[in-house]
């Protein structure tokens, strides 16, 4: 995806969060993301020194694809959403580690 694809699908979804387009994989590498989509959360912000495996959350957005070629009309768990919750209530996640369904990327 082009970084103007990008920028047209940030206004269209009025996305408010930072984004990065990560060209060189350099992100993808440091945090070893192994599927599209895959969530990775970590502690800190920008220029801060984030260890790579110390990170709050990792895995699905939600399980509306159960496993791939696979469907829900809609998600009934919502993993990425209940985590943050949590991290944001002072609590570590229930589930620090969820499983992506999504596509591989090759190394």
């Amino acid at each position: 995806m082009s970084a103007a694809e990008v920028a047209d699908h940030i206004r269209q979804f009025a996305i408010a969060y930072p984004t990065v387009v990560d060209d060189d994989h350099a992100i993808r590498k440091r945090f070893g993301v192994r599927f599209v989509p895959e969530v990775i959360v970590t502690a800190g912000g920008r220029g801060a020194t984030i260890d790579p495996l110390a990170f709050l959350y990792r895995g699905r957005i939600d399980d509306q694809y159960p496993e791939r070629g696979s469907r829900r009309p809609s998600a009934t768990t919502h993993d990425l959403n209940d985590a943050l919750r949590d991290i944001t209530q002072g609590r570590a996640p229930a589930a620090r580690v969820t499983t992506p369904v999504g596509c591989v990327l090759e190394p």
